[in-house]
Order: structure tokens, then C-alpha cells, then sequence
């Protein structure tokens, strides 16, 4: 009897194993995520006017969208990080403002503004490929206006400046599209902008 209940016990035990095992296979996991190219910036951008192009069939050709490279590229949660990097050297400055769209004619969100600092690690190889001459990653960004966006604001890490690259994330909130925007006042030559899932 205890050995039919032995046996019984291992059995249930390597079914409920392999249930789990198969909806966990079914799943895309985000720590195979890669950086996406989320938007290549060769000059600075004319700024959108929020008071006649503040909506959704105004939206740059270049806006990312979230929905399609999410679901094919193993992300599971809303959570995105962005990076950044370019050439001008160390300490070259990038202003940017950072928007987003509902899908559905969804209004123009002017999400954050602020600056991106260049530090000295190189890039090497673009995460897309190819050679990134010249290129360096930005190891500071500060936002000047977080509380264009209150309930889902960009978040910065503390530790900045230390040459590394540094990254910020927000929970896009359902958002369908985004787009960052090179402003003018910076010192960077170009510009490359980048996106993981978590």
C-alpha cells in the first residue's frame, strides 16, 4: 500500500513538473530580451508643435512602435528601458523630450523632457550590428520634468557619471507608440536610441 502510494505520489509529482514546464516554455521570458533599435537620430529634430500637430495623425514617421516588437521580441510586462548613445565625445549633451500615443487616435502625451550626457564607454558594435565608430553611451541622464506624467513618470538609476552606460525605464502604461525628440542646445553630432523589455 505504501509503495502504490510512493509510486502514485512521484507520478503526480513529475505531471504537475511538466504542466508547468510547458506553460512556462509558452512564455516569452524577458531576460532573453535584446536592445532594440528604437529610433536612429542623424540631426536635430524639428519639435513637435503640441498646439497644432498634438495628435494622433500628426505622429512622426519615426515613432516606435510598442505593441508589435513587445510581443516578437520577449517582452512580458509594460516595463521598458531606454538607453542612449552617440557622437560628440565625453560630455557631449543630447536634449530630448519624450512623447507618446494611444493606438485609436490617441492624443500626442508629451511624457518627459530632459538631457542625456556622453561618457567614454564605447559602443563597439550598434546592438542591431555594425560597426559603431565614434559611438560612446550616455552614462547620465537627468529629466528636468517628470511631472508631465504623474502616474507612470520616466525613472532615472542614481548611479550616474561613472563612464558605464546608464539607462532609464518607465511603465508605458498601454502606451502604443513612442518617439524620443532630439532638441536643440546639445553638443552630440548623432544620436541612437535604444529600448529592452522587462
Amino acid at each position: 500500500m505504501r509503495k502504490r502510494l510512493f509510486i502514485t505520489g512521484i507520478l503526480f509529482g513529475m505531471c504537475l513538473l511538466l504542466c508547468a514546464g510547458a506553460q512556462f516554455a509558452g512564455v516569452p521570458q524577458s531576460l532573453h530580451t535584446s536592445l532594440r533599435l528604437f529610433r536612429t537620430i542623424a540631426s536635430v529634430d524639428t519639435a513637435i508643435d503640441l498646439t497644432t500637430a498634438g495628435n494622433f495623425a500628426n505622429m512622426p514617421s519615426g515613432a516606435f512602435e510598442f505593441a508589435t516588437d513587445q510581443l516578437g521580441h520577449g517582452g512580458t510586462t509594460n516595463n521598458a528601458g531606454f538607453s542612449i548613445c552617440g557622437t560628440g565625445g565625453d560630455g557631449a549633451t543630447i536634449p530630448w523630450n519624450y512623447y507618446s500615443w494611444r493606438k485609436d487616435n490617441g492624443a500626442c502625451v508629451l511624457v518627459a523632457s530632459g538631457t542625456a550626457t556622453l561618457g567614454t564607454q564605447g559602443v563597439i558594435i550598434f546592438p542591431e550590428g555594425g560597426a559603431a565608430t565614434g559611438y560612446t553611451w550616455a552614462d547620465t541622464i537627468t529629466i528636468t520634468n517628470t511631472a508631465r506624467y504623474t502616474l507612470m513618470p520616466m525613472v532615472v538609476p542614481v548611479d550616474q557619471a561613472n563612464n558605464s552606460v546608464c539607462k532609464m525605464g518607465r511603465n508605458n502604461w498601454g502606451d502604443e507608440y513612442g518617439f524620443f525628440e532630439w532638441v536643440t542646445g546639445g553638443t552630440a553630432t548623432a544620436v541612437k536610441v535604444y529600448v529592452e523589455w522587462n
